[in-house]
């Protein structure tokens, strides 16, 4: 009975004062929390041929330039709504175009779109930077012609 008194007045020990007891572990953010929660940033980036319900419809990384638009789709995280962001389109390494975006809500779904044609095909870049300039998202793409047919077999 001596040896479980002893046991049971350790654990007691060990639950009152925890200084006393076993060496305590460090609390851990739980999983899947994000450590720059508090930070903008774009969780989830598409081009694509359309928007449909607020979503990118046929994301790709090629496309046909008789689309005529393709549209840049970015669903953002913001700690403070009421910011904004802009689409910057590139064609080659020349910027075409540049459309501001408002982030009204802490998570917040927007897009552009940019025209393309037979006249512009190769490789294109779309970003989405914050009004000082910080990238947030990346997307490079090409618009492409489709191959000429070969000879016809007899």
């Amino acid at each position: 009975m001596g040896r479980w008194m002893t046991f049971m007045s350790i654990v007691l020990l060990g639950v009152a004062f925890p200084s006393l007891g076993l060496p305590q572990e460090k609390a851990q953010a739980p999983q899947g929390a994000d450590p720059q929660q508090g930070e903008l940033r774009v969780v989830r980036d598409a081009v694509a041929t359309g928007i449909s319900n607020r979503e990118p419809t046929d994301p790709s990384e090629v496309f046909a330039p008789s689309l005529g638009r393709i549209y840049y789709f970015t669903e953002v995280r913001s700690p403070s709504p009421g910011t904004e962001i802009a689409h910057v389109w590139y064609y080659g390494e020349r910027e075409v175009a540049r459309i501001t975006l408002p982030i009204d809500g802490r998570t917040w779904r927007t897009w552009s779109s940019t025209q393309v044609s037979p006249r512009r095909t190769g490789q294109w870049k779309v970003e989405a930077v914050t009004a000082e300039g910080t990238i947030l998202a990346s997307r490079a793409f090409s618009i492409e012609s489709a191959p000429a047919a070969g000879p016809e077999k007899k």
